[in-house]
């Protein structure tokens, strides 16, 4: 009887999410865009690059239905869906959530206002690394530092910038038919605002100092007393020691910091001197400190 009663209870759960799904992916984008004719805002970027402040802030003051999603590309969603499903782990929403975007909005060819980010590649690699280690290494995470060095000296390997490196060529181009490296990025500022007849974009570099982008942010919004609502920092989660350990002590090899760093992603968004902080910052780790 208490079998029957948890499969039960199992299948209600099971079919209160789905409900609650479909009307989140399909009815209330229809009624938004379709119906009301409203602008949706799109957070749309690679993952790891600090989005789930700007997009809590954004969910707070924007006046437009919001959706935060890192791939609209078709190809990319199922290769993604695809390699969750083979690892036997859960599909993230955010793939959902790619896919209704795709459908209802870049398919259909409605206007958006877009916020993408940009953020140092060994950087963003680290964590989504700590975030993803169960996707990345098969495993269960464990707070021993011995054995996440083995693992994050094998995953940071050149082949694995690829992905926030080639992001825009692969993702963001493809989709919204805007080559970001065409335009400049004015790095004394820290973002960039590219407009087209269908989209208007705000690029943010994360590193960019705070109250730069509140007011990057609050101009894009046409919110006035806009403030910034932290959220989804790493060193503040289970990992977070380790995390905050292999980040302040890590040394990659000198030559995969200069193919990164070298890149035309890392070229374009900073500047010579902004390389060559980061350069050194990388070097200088030494892994021979972590016990």
């Amino acid at each position: 009887m208490a079998s029957l009663k948890s499969q039960i209870g199992k299948w209600a759960v099971g079919t209160w999410r789905k409900s609650q799904q479909f009307l989140r992916l399909e009815i209330a984008p229809y009624w938004y865009f379709h119906v009301q004719r409203m602008k949706p805002l799109l957070v749309y970027q690679m993952g790891k690059v600090g989005s789930s402040t700007i997009a809590s802030t954004v969910d707070a003051y924007a006046q437009y239905p919001v959706y935060h999603v890192h791939n609209l590309h078709p190809k990319n969603l199922r290769a993604l869906t695809e390699a969750h499903n083979s690892k036997r782990i859960d599909i993230p929403p955010h793939l959902y959530t790619g896919k209704m975007v795709s459908q209802h909005i870049i398919a259909r060819g409605l206007p958006a206002k877009i916020i993408t980010l940009v953020r140092d590649p060994i950087a963003r690699a680290l964590s989504d690394f700590f975030q993803n280690y169960t996707f990345h290494t098969g495993k269960t995470f464990v707070n021993n530092l011995a054995i996440v060095q083995d693992h994050i000296e094998s995953h940071l390997k050149r082949d694995h910038f690829d992905y926030p490196l080639d992001w825009f060529q692969n993702e963001f181009q493809p989709v919204l038919g805007i080559d970001v490296f065409e335009h400049p990025f004015p790095h004394e500022q820290g973002y960039l605002r590219i407009k087209t007849e269908q989209y208007d974009i705000l690029l943010l570099r994360i590193e960019t100092d705070d109250a730069v982008i509140t007011q990057a942010l609050a101009d894009f919004l046409d919110v006035p007393n806009l403030k910034l609502i932290h959220a989804n920092q790493g060193a503040s989660k289970a990992y977070g020691s380790a995390y905050k350990t292999i980040q302040n002590q890590i040394a990659l090899a000198e030559g995969t910091i200069d193919e990164v760093l070298n890149n035309q992603f890392t070229s374009h968004f900073y500047s010579d001197t902004e390389r060559d902080r980061m350069r050194s910052k990388w070097v200088a780790r030494s892994v021979s400190n972590i016990s």
